[in-house]
């Protein structure tokens, strides 16, 4: 995503160089959405990113390779192939594994709240505050994973303790838990 959003600002100052390395960015990330279309497991996905995507990742990485050079050192393509460049090795490394996501976009959007509060978090009034304040996103982010209201989990939760929920079955009130027993 990274390495691709370079490219697109160099197609906005009008290079219109930048168009090719975005072809083939379209292309890998097609074939991404026929693998999440088909509904395919990893395994299966790694093997059509090695049969599909790695010849067209090998054609960008020499599109950058033979142009970088010719670049004016300051342009935003140069830029966008020098950061291509730098970041190769962890850009191929989602190829190895049909595990890995090709985007982090997803991940960088959900940790966006607790980047931008960070600054806020040195007044949570005490280390042990910081703490209960960590646990409550924690449970807070696993119940929109889950796709549960956050409130009604924390209501029935805190109902359920407040009435002298044992101890020896708190794993009941995890999110991912209390989720299964309202589903039954």
């Amino acid at each position: 995503m990274h390495i691709r959003s370079k490219f697109h600002a160099a197609l906005l100052t009008k290079d219109k160089r930048a168009v090719i390395p975005l072809k083939f960015f379209a292309d890998l990330y097609l074939i991404e959405a026929e693998c999440k279309a088909a509904g395919i497991d990893a395994h299966a996905r790694g093997q059509i990113r090695r049969e599909r995507s790695l010849p067209i990742l090998d054609q960008l990485d020499a599109w950058v390779d033979s142009t970088h050079p010719i670049l004016l050192p300051k342009s935003p393509l140069r830029r966008a192939t020098t950061y291509a460049i730098n970041q190769r090795a962890f850009f191929h490394r989602c190829f190895s594994d049909g595990a890995f996501e090709i985007d982090n976009g997803r991940t960088e959007r959900r940790i966006r709240n607790y980047a931008v509060g960070r600054r806020n978090f040195l007044f949570t009034g005490s280390v042990r505050g910081g703490e209960r304040l960590a646990v409550a996103y924690t449970l807070v982010d696993n119940c929109t994973i889950l796709g549960i209201d956050p409130r009604r989990y924390l209501q029935d939760t805190i109902d359920k303790l407040e009435r002298g929920h044992a101890l020896s079955r708190m794993s009941e009130l995890t999110p991912a838990s209390w989720a299964a027993n309202q589903a039954r």
